[in-house]
Parts: C-alpha cells; sequence; structure tokens
C-alpha cells in the first residue's frame, strides 16, 4: 500500500469517527456461526438446489411449448374514428376504478 492510500483511508476513518458513524465489529460467535453454519449450509443445500433447478428448467425447455403472446390485435384506426380532443365526452377514463388501486387513482385524480 502506498502512503497516499493509507493517508486517504485514515482520513476517511477520521471522518467517520467525527460523525459518530463508526461499524461497529461484529461479534465472534456470530462470525463463527455464519463460517461454522451460514456457509456449509449454503455449499450443501442451496447451492446444489440452485444449480439442480438451472440444468432441470434447461433439460425441460425444448419439451415445453408456451403460448405465444401476441400484443398487436391487429386492429387499424383511421384517422377518421379519432375523436377530436374538444367533442370527447371525457377527459380521462379509468378502467379498474372498483378495485383497490382504482380508487386510489380515482382519489388522485379528483384532487
Amino acid at each position: 500500500m502506498s502512503s497516499s492510500s493509507e493517508e486517504s483511508i485514515d482520513d476517511i476513518y477520521a471522518l467517520m469517527d467525527s460523525q459518530g458513524k463508526v461499524v461497529p465489529p461484529v461479534p465472534t460467535p456470530a462470525f463463527l456461526g455464519l463460517a461454522l453454519v451460514g456457509v456449509p449450509f449454503w455449499l450443501t443445500v442451496l447451492l446444489p438446489l440452485s444449480v439442480v433447478t438451472q440444468v432441470g428448467k434447461a433439460l425441460v425447455k425444448p419439451f415445453v411449448t408456451k403460448p405465444e403472446f401476441i400484443i398487436d390485435t391487429g386492429t387499424v384506426v383511421n384517422d377518421s374514428d379519432i375523436v377530436p380532443r374538444e367533442d370527447r365526452k371525457y377527459d380521462v377514463v379509468v378502467l379498474g376504478a372498483t378495485g383497490f388501486t382504482g380508487k386510489l387513482v380515482a382519489e388522485h385524480i379528483c384532487r
């Protein structure tokens, strides 16, 4: 480490001390619990399960057909079908206003 980086680290620690933002040290039992229980659990249970899941999804994917999701309905709107703004009956139409979120939207628009 160069002296300039050591000085900058010391400056950072001094600034943290002056603001009272010192990170508390991790207690030894917590570290040992994580090191002796958490890491082996992750290595023996969670990691293999995630690998098996991903491999299984890759193997099954060619045999599973998903229905295509088509956004374009093919509806064509002519310019003559568009009502000018000044002739429209409503400025805003809220669909689903009877639900929870729709009620919140309607209340917000009314304000």
